[in-house]
């Protein structure tokens, strides 16, 4: 965000970590858990999708289902 100060990050779902140090930037907006009807309203007015996982053994063989759903 402070690298792309022109550009909008909208961060949408559930977070596990304490999200004030994103929300107090001016171009982060964090939505929370929006419902899953709602989301094509958000995915067609977004360039980029990001699927935030962990790497570890599991996810490397993970087929990201998220990623068709873009």
């Amino acid at each position: 965000a402070e690298a792309f100060p022109h550009a909008s990050f909208v961060l949408i779902g559930r977070s596990h970590f304490d999200t004030a140090a994103l929300r107090s930037r001016p171009n982060v907006h964090c939505l929370g858990w929006v419902p899953y009807e709602d989301l094509p309203s958000y995915a067609r007015h977004f360039d980029v999708g990001l699927i935030p996982y962990v790497q570890n053994q599991w996810t490397r063989s993970l087929n990201p289902l998220k990623l068709m759903e873009y």
